[in-house]
């Protein structure tokens, strides 16, 4: 039987309400996300709520027609919408956003360039209607962002922002390393400023007005290129082979002078080697940027907000970089402190690794052997991404790159029935993981 319940304010209060009823709730929700002054977009919401399984359909269906359905399974063909389960993990689609530097795979977006799916549904809608459910909060906000960098293997086209983040905190995982760019599987990342170039200046004064006449004879050369190549007004770019013979176009002494002056600009950073398994813990206001051809998992805080102290290549998000704002906030000795921050890889024992703990949220690294079950006890929701091998949740498959995200209503058990030992990474939101030997 399905029970129309009309326009709600809080669905999952009155959900709660009926949870002992049999039949399927049919409510409505004005669903707001973003700034306050966005329009509400109206949901159709469907949901069963002894299983918690639920259905949001994109058209406004026939009452008559619903009304004749008694079960959810028959609404969903009637409307051709797939059924989630809140108390199982929700598969998360990856969304592909372009970079002037290759691309990133979104897992947990939620933006106006994007806006990520789990089990089909855009994750808003879920968060904002079911938040307790989802995330064990009675309100609740954007999840950690789980994604993939992936850089291009072109020196000139592939390496990062060198960049700082007043507020985020991020964490790299290395899974890829372009044999191409690095041929002994040896790649590198910027991170924080040369410490012997710093104590060779008269002053830290000194140092940072030295760097930041590199970085403005770097810009000067870097506009006057950016000026000679066609627009990419995005989100779509060119591919690098596009890219590279648009390069290929420009005066040979300026592409020669342009490499003079990145090279003395770049001689202010801090460098260290990467390899496949290494972990890169980034706090707020540590200047970094990942190398070209170096691929990564990445968790951070949800934030959107960047100084950029220098790039590369013409920056498409803003029409400035932040060099002497962010100069006047980072400590010059931000990355003192490299060998806690990168932990080289591991392949002993090490079999559960915390190896991110941020006051935000905390990052578990678990490898999972055959046959094996691993618990960890939830009080709020997880990010799950399988990194080799083939894990089962609630026997919902996750292979290898693919990821899920795991409601608090949830239990987090993983089982590896495949012959070969899986290695799963599982974000938490500002908790200590507490994970069965």
């Amino acid at each position: 039987m399905v029970i129309p319940l009309g326009l709600l304010a809080s669905p999952e209060q009155t959900v709660g309400t009926h949870r002992h009823e049999s039949g399927i709730l049919w409510f409505e929700f004005d669903h707001q996300w973003g700034e306050p002054n966005d329009a509400p977009l109206r949901l159709t919401v469907f949901v069963e709520p002894q299983s918690m399984q639920c259905l949001f359909p994109t058209v406004t269906p026939r009452r008559d027609e619903v009304l004749a359905c008694d079960t959810l399974a028959r609404l969903s063909r009637l409307l051709d919408q797939p059924i989630v389960d809140l108390r199982a993990p929700l598969p998360l689609a990856g969304l592909t956003i372009d970079k002037p530097w290759g691309h990133e795979i979104w897992f947990t977006g939620i933006e106006s360039r994007g806006v990520c799916t789990a089990a089909g549904v855009p994750l808003p809608w879920l968060l904002d209607c079911f938040p307790e459910t989802m995330t064990g909060q009675t309100q609740a906000e954007a999840p950690i962002l789980l994604k993939v960098l992936s850089p291009f293997p072109d020196e000139d086209l592939g390496d990062l922002y060198f960049e700082a983040h007043a507020r985020k905190t991020e964490v790299y995982i290395v899974t890829g390393i372009d044999r191409q760019a690095w041929p002994d599987g040896i790649g590198k990342i910027r991170f924080g400023f040369d410490q012997q170039r710093r104590q060779s200046a008269s002053s830290d004064d000194a140092f940072r007005a030295d760097y930041l006449k590199a970085v403005s004879r770097y810009r000067e050369i870097r506009d006057r290129i950016d000026r000679a190549l066609p627009d990419y007004p995005g989100p779509e770019l060119p591919d690098v082979d596009a890219r590279r013979r648009d390069l290929g176009g420009i005066d040979p002494q300026l592409i020669a002078q342009e490499k003079r002056r990145r090279r003395q600009m770049e001689s202010f950073y801090g460098s260290r080697d990467l390899r496949v398994g290494d972990v890169i813990r980034v706090p707020p206001l540590t200047p970094h940027s990942l190398q070209h051809g170096v691929t990564v998992v990445e968790f951070q805080t949800p934030h959107y907000e960047r100084f950029i102290l220098s790039f590369s290549q013409k920056v498409l998000t803003q029409p400035h970089w932040d060099t002497e704002q962010a100069l006047g906030l980072i400590p010059l000795d931000a990355a003192l402190s490299v060998d806690q921050a990168i932990d080289q890889a591991n392949h002993g024992e090490r079999r559960n690794e915390l190896i991110a703990d941020f006051d935000a949220f905390r990052v578990l690294r678990l490898q999972i052997e055959p046959g094996e079950t691993r618990q960890i006890v939830l009080s709020a929701y997880a990010l799950v991404m399988c990194i080799t091998g083939e894990i089962e949740i609630q026997d919902r498959i996750i292979g290898t790159g693919s990821c899920a995200l795991v409601p608090a209503s949830c239990p987090l058990s993983i089982d590896n029935r495949r012959p070969t030992a899986a290695l799963a990474m599982i974000a938490l939101p500002g908790i200590n993981p507490a994970a069965d030997p």
